[in-house]
């Protein structure tokens, strides 16, 4: 940025790109998977693949109970339903196949059950990172990540309720991508002035 030189940047290093650009662009196989500002593609991934490869994603596969305006309420496969901001879905069928993506630190596990858009699933692991717990818990055949408080001491086994605000949920098209197979190519470009990440 002081320099006004632009600056492309190629890295496997996620926390890296996310510090040092202004834009970010995930390719897979040649092909782009992801562009845009290091917010937008961290916070409102297009494809499963660029959710997984920038950070630590859950996607989740549910379908799609209804939608109501600029809302969708999506059901995954133990029976629970979530709303969740409906973006492309508008346009999708009731029944269609859908993934919902959340990210580890936008899971709740601390507050009551009547605070709604709540899964309910099992503890399958839990461990300690000192700042945080990490949780594994199973819902509907899947595991999901949920970064706790430290001080989070429900035993393995015990049935959990988390809670995903409507807003860190991202609702993106199918169930699946296939194989992830090999990394992708992180390419860093920054514009005159600028450090951003293509």
């Amino acid at each position: 940025q002081e320099t006004g030189v632009t600056t492309v940047y190629v890295t496997h290093d996620q926390a890296e790109a996310l510090a040092l650009s202004d834009q970010i662009l995930v390719m897979r196989f040649g092909e782009i998977m992801e562009q845009g500002r290091p917010v937008d593609v961290y916070e409102r991934p297009r494809t499963r693949y660029g959710a997984r490869f920038v950070g630590a994603a859950n996607c989740l596969t549910a379908k799609v109970a209804s939608i109501e305006g600029d809302e969708a309420v999506v059901e995954v496969f133990n029976g629970d339903r979530l709303r969740a901001p409906a973006d492309w879905v508008k346009q999708a069928n009731v029944g269609s196949e859908v993934t919902l993506v959340v990210r580890p630190e936008d899971i709740r596990v601390d507050l009551p059950a009547s605070v709604g858009n709540a899964l309910t699933g099992t503890l399958r692991q839990t461990s300690y990172f000192g700042s945080h717990r990490e949780l594994v818990v199973r819902v509907g055949g899947e595991d999901i990540k949920v970064q706790a408080p430290k001080g989070y001491d429900e035993g393995v086994g015990h049935e959990v309720v988390v809670h995903v605000p409507r807003h860190a949920l991202r609702i993106l098209p199918g169930s699946d991508e296939g194989e992830l197979g090999g990394a992708p190519d992180a390419v860093y470009k920054a514009a005159a002035g600028s450090t951003a990440l293509v």
